[in-house]
C-alpha cells in the first residue's frame, strides 16, 4: 500500500481588503497598499508599494472629477478636467464631441471620428489627417479596439496605430486609468476593473437591487445591459408586446414603448418615438388597476357592484396615490354610466392633483347588468368626464376592457360575464389615443423589474 501523502496548507495573506463602507483598501495583485476615500466614497489617493508611487484625485462638492496627479518617484503628471475639455500639464489635449473628439494640431484643430458599437464602446477612431476626403487605413486610423464582454481589451492586434497621443477612452466611452498598472475604468460614481468584471466600491443604489451583489457589473450580463454612471444598469425600451429592446442611455426612470424596434428609437436622436411614452410607475399602475373579473381588489364592495379606481403619479416625489370612486351605476334612460372618481374623492384621499404628472384610472371590467340593460366599460372609449380629466396632464391612461363581447343569458336566468381582453390605453391631454398595450405585455414589462430596477432574466 503506497504511503499517504500529507498536503501542507499554507496560510496566505488576503489579496483584497475593504473598509466598513465596502470600499476596497488594498489590492496585492496590483501592489496597491492603501486607498483613501472622501465622503462620497470616491478615491482621493491610491498608494502603491515602492518609492513615492501614488495617484491623487480631486473633485468638486458633488463628486465631479477635476484633477488627477500621478506621482512616480520624481515624475509628476497632472491631468485636469473641465467638463469635456481635458488638459495635461496645463496644455489642452482634446475636447469631446458627439462624433468623437477634437485635438490641437499646429495652429488649428484635427477632428477625430469614432465608431461605437451598440453598447457605446469605442471600436474605431479615425481622422482625415491630409484632408483628401479619404481615410487611409495605414496612416489615418488612430485606434482599433475589441473587447471581451466585461470590457478587457483584446491584445496583439488592436493597438494604437496613428497619432501622437494615446486616447485613453474606450469601453463605455469612459476613461481608462492604466497609470502605475492601476487598470481601472472611471465610470463616474465608481471605479471598475474589467479584468475582474467587478467594481471596487458598492453600488450607491444597492438597496434597490438586494438580490444582486453590490459589486456586480450590469447583473453579470454585459451583452444586454450598460451602466453609464456606476449607479445601476439602464434598460427601459420595450416593444408593444413587452419585449425588452435596449437602453436609451438616460437614467430618468422612463419607459419608452414603441411600435417599431430598437433601431427606430436609436435613429430618432433619443427623442420620444411613436408608440407612446410612459413610466415604470404608470405601467405598474396599469396592471394594478386592470381588475378581472369584477371589482378592484383595493375596493371590494360586499354588496357587489363596480368602482372606478384612480392613480395619481407624482414623479418628483416618486409616489403614487390610489383613490376609490363611488359605486358605478348606469342610467337606464341615457345608458350613461355614473361613478367616476370626483374632486371630493381626491380631497378625501389627500391628493394634490396639481402635482400629478401621470393620471390613470380603471374602467370596471365586469359588464354591468340592470334589468334588460347591460353596459360594458372599455379602456379605449373614454367618457366625457374622462376627456375633461385628460386636460390636466400630458400623460393619461385608462385600464380595463379592450373589447366588449355580448353577455350570455343562461336559461335559468343567470348571466355569464364575457371574458373580454384587457389592458391599458394611453392618451395625451387633448384626448388623442396613443399606445394600447394588453395586460400580457404589461406583465412582460414588469417581469423585467425588481424594486424599480431592471433584473437579469
Amino acid at each position: 500500500m503506497p504511503a499517504l501523502k500529507v498536503l501542507k496548507m499554507e496560510q496566505t495573506l488576503p489579496q483584497y481588503t475593504y473598509d466598513q463602507n465596502g470600499n476596497m483598501l488594498s489590492d496585492a495583485n496590483k501592489t496597491i497598499t492603501n486607498i483613501t476615500y472622501n465622503h462620497l466614497n470616491l478615491p482621493t489617493t491610491v498608494t502603491f508599494s515602492g518609492t513615492n508611487k501614488k495617484i491623487d484625485y480631486f473633485y468638486d462638492a458633488v463628486g465631479t472629477k477635476l484633477k488627477k496627479v500621478v506621482t512616480d518617484a520624481s515624475s509628476l503628471i497632472t491631468t485636469e478636467y473641465a467638463e469635456n475639455y481635458v488638459y495635461e500639464g496645463g496644455v489642452l489635449q482634446f475636447f469631446s464631441t458627439a462624433e468623437g473628439y477634437v485635438e490641437p494640431k499646429g495652429l488649428g484643430w484635427e477632428y477625430v471620428f469614432q465608431y461605437k458599437d451598440h453598447l457605446g464602446n469605442i471600436r474605431l477612431s479615425y481622422a482625415d489627417s491630409n484632408g483628401d476626403g479619404v481615410i487611409t487605413a495605414s496612416s489615418e486610423i488612430r485606434e482599433e479596439n475589441n473587447y471581451y464582454p466585461f470590457g478587457l481589451k483584446h491584445k496583439g492586434y488592436n493597438n494604437a496605430i496613428g497619432g501622437s497621443r494615446d486616447h485613453k477612452y474606450g469601453f463605455g466611452n469612459k476613461e481608462e486609468q492604466d497609470e502605475l498598472g492601476l487598470g481601472w475604468i472611471d465610470i463616474t460614481a465608481r471605479n471598475y476593473d474589467p479584468a475582474l468584471g467587478r467594481w471596487m466600491n458598492l453600488d450607491p443604489l444597492a438597496e434597490l437591487m438586494r438580490r444582486h451583489s453590490p459589486y456586480n457589473y450590469v447583473f453579470n450580463n454585459p451583452l444586454r445591459f450598460i451602466d453609464p454612471d456606476g449607479m445601476g444598469p439602464l434598460g427601459d425600451f420595450f416593444n408593444s408586446n413587452g419585449k425588452y429592446l435596449g437602453s436609451d442611455g438616460k437614467n430618468d426612470g422612463k419607459i419608452y414603448i414603441s411600435s417599431g424596434d430598437k433601431n427606430t428609437f436609436l435613429t430618432s436622436n433619443n427623442k420620444e418615438v411613436s408608440g407612446g411614452l410612459s413610466s415604470l410607475s404608470a405601467i405598474r399602475s396599469s396592471l394594478l388597476l386592470t381588475n378581472s373579473p369584477s371589482t378592484h381588489p383595493s375596493s371590494p364592495d360586499t354588496s357587489g357592484g363596480q368602482h372606478e379606481v384612480r392613480v395619481d403619479v407624482d414623479k418628483d416625489s416618486n409616489s403614487q396615490t390610489i383613490t376609490e370612486g363611488g359605486k358605478v351605476t348606469v342610467d337606464e334612460t341615457s345608458n350613461v354610466a355614473n361613478g367616476q372618481v370626483g374632486l371630493f374623492d381626491l380631497l378625501w384621499s389627500g391628493v394634490d392633483a396639481s402635482k400629478s404628472e401621470i393620471v390613470g384610472h380603471s374602467h370596471p371590467t365586469k359588464t354591468i347588468v340592470e334589468g334588460e340593460n347591460s353596459f360594458t366599460f372599455r379602456a379605449d372609449k373614454p367618457t366625457e368626464a374622462d376627456f375633461t380629466s385628460f386636460k390636466n396632464q400630458d400623460i393619461n391612461f385608462i385600464s380595463g376592457n379592450l373589447e366588449s363581447k355580448e353577455i350570455n343569458r343562461n336559461t335559468d336566468g343567470s348571466i355569464s360575464n364575457p371574458n373580454n381582453k384587457q389592458g391599458a390605453v394611453f392618451y395625451d391631454k387633448e384626448g388623442n389615443k396613443g399606445l394600447t398595450i394588453d395586460i400580457n405585455a404589461v406583465k412582460n414589462i414588469l417581469s423585467n423589474y425588481e424594486n424599480g430596477k431592471l433584473i437579469q432574466n
